[in-house]
């Protein structure tokens, strides 16, 4: 009998969390359908708790509005606009971080949320022109990759199950495995 009751509770236990989830959920999806960021903002923005909003950090926003400046000069690889925003502020960012931020679009106003594309209510701190043309600074970044060996196949074969690209390597020096 104690069994059945330990089961019976964790059923029920089970069922006030996936329906806690769901209530979360809707009151995500009524937010952004509100064009309300239902989470954490990027750097250079402060969640207001009082009102409920995505407010302008006078703190970090200067830190954000330079990273978009630096890189949209063209003159600026990651690793040199993450150490010129270390001299200038004092701010350490990870060379992913920053890409990361560099490719938010929350910064002119928009934001992603399950794959689609919001307008948000929150004040952009970076002109549309200048985070598209930081985008085309990355766009314009990809060089090609030089190898020591060319292969017959390479680049041209992929896995029919996970569509996956085939790499070749060269063993004992005349082998090529696939």
């Amino acid at each position: 009998q104690a069994k059945l009751v330990h089961g019976i509770q964790v059923v029920i236990a089970r069922n006030y969390i996936e329906n806690l989830r769901e209530e979360v959920r809707k009151g995500m999806r009524e937010k952004v359908e509100q064009g309300i960021y239902p989470s954490r903002p990027p750097l250079g923005y402060c969640n207001n708790k009082l009102e409920h909003t995505i407010e302008v950090d006078p703190k970090k926003a200067p830190i954000a509005r330079r990273m978009f400046e630096l890189y949209a000069s063209g003159k600026h690889s990651l690793a040199s606009a993450r150490k010129t925003l270390f001299a200038e502020f004092g701010c350490a960012l990870a060379k992913g971080y920053l890409e990361r931020l560099l490719k938010n679009p929350f910064y002119k106003g928009q934001f992603d949320w399950e794959e689609k594309l919001y307008q948000g209510t929150q004040t952009p701190l970076v002109s549309a022109e200048l985070f598209e043309q930081v985008q085309a600074v990355f766009r314009g970044h990809n060089k090609p990759k030089y190898r020591r060996h060319e292969f017959a196949f390479g680049g041209l074969l992929r896995r029919a199950y996970d569509d996956c690209m085939v790499t070749a390597e060269l063993k004992k020096a005349r082998y090529i495995y696939y």
